[in-house]
């Protein structure tokens, strides 16, 4: 399995509390962190006090910024254009490279600084951080390598909801007509009529008797169009 969350880890590890980290390791491998729920921007967890004489417990909260609704479109965006990538989340896996993807987009699931979450505990310890939130941040570690699922419902984007809207394709609007150039819909020039014999009567005269055809074709008179007709049925050479 790959190691998704060693940055994550490393966060409070960089505070170089090397004892201090030691207590919060040996707390939950212990198994203090009794329960863990992650939820938008926040993850909220309960740990037993280490001493066994007050088994106290303590509530913890490990709060992040959730994305925008412009970010998640960003990442779903991101996410649909390989379809590797939507294959390998929709069986339920998160894709290798996902942390390089979201990158490119300047966006991290996990934080990678100490300054971009916020810590507290209901104890009353002056050391910041405390054994009880460096319990939960491993426990947090753990369940992100469970489910990794989890990390995105942390930013605000529920398995559900994330896997529905990567099976839908984004909509496409419908094509707008476009309008007709102006002067579409009015005849254009007459068609030049036959040419005939001095002193013969035309075959086509017939059409001059008739009313005028509100009628067009394009840009031509319909009685234009036929002359030609009448012409070649008396003298199909033409």
């Amino acid at each position: 399995m790959p190691d998704r969350t060693g940055a994550f880890r490393a966060v409070l590890e960089s505070l170089g509390l090397a004892s201090r980290f030691q207590q919060g390791r040996r707390l939950f491998r212990t198994g203090a962190v009794q329960s863990l729920t992650v939820s938008t921007s926040v993850v909220v967890a309960t740990v037993r006090d280490a001493d066994p004489e007050t088994a106290d417990t303590h509530r913890v909260r490990i709060a992040v910024r959730a994305f925008t609704a412009v970010e998640w479109r960003q990442v779903e965006q991101t996410l649909s254009a390989q379809a590797i990538h939507v294959a390998t989340l929709l069986a339920g896996e998160v894709p290798d490279g996902l942390a390089e993807v979201l990158a490119a987009s300047g966006l991290s699931l996990l934080p990678l600084s100490i300054d971009e979450v916020a810590l507290s505990c209901s104890c009353r310890s002056w050391q910041e951080p405390c054994t009880h939130v460096i319990a939960t941040w491993y426990a947090l570690a753990e369940e992100f390598e469970r489910d990794p699922f989890a990390m995105f419902a942390w930013r605000g984007r529920g398995r559900d909801e994330l896997l529905d809207r990567l099976r839908t394709p984004p909509s496409t609007p419908a094509a707008t007509p476009s309008a007709a150039p102006r002067g579409f819909w009015r005849a254009g020039p007459r068609v030049v009529r036959p040419a005939r014999l001095p002193g013969a009567r035309r075959p086509d005269a017939i059409l001059d008797q008739l009313d005028p055809l509100p009628l067009t074709v394009g840009r031509h008179e319909v009685t234009d169009l036929i002359r030609p007709v009448y012409t070649r049925v008396v003298d199909p050479d033409l």
